[in-house]
């Protein structure tokens, strides 16, 4: 299970989302559109998710990964226009 996991991760047109009780990340993404303490919209190769919610802080950044904080309520993934 990990190898298809580690072998999905590798390459470069994935994305993941990980979405917690408190906080989610996302890997992989591309461009970010709008990031406050109530929405984060983030551009993922042909694909744009916008997320919304309360309290949202960065917690870790790096070039393609990102760590938040909050409380999520409602997340849209829709295509890149």
């Amino acid at each position: 299970m990990f190898d298809n996991i580690n072998r999905i991760l590798k390459k470069e047109n994935n994305f993941t989302i990980n979405i917690f009780e408190k906080g989610l990340y996302v890997y992989n993404y591309k461009k970010i559109f709008v990031l406050d303490e109530n929405e984060v919209e983030l551009s993922l190769r042909d694909k744009i998710i916008n997320i919304k919610g309360t309290n949202f802080k960065i917690k870790k950044m790096l070039k393609e990964e990102i760590l938040i904080s909050g409380k999520v309520n409602s997340i849209i993934l829709k295509e890149y226009e």
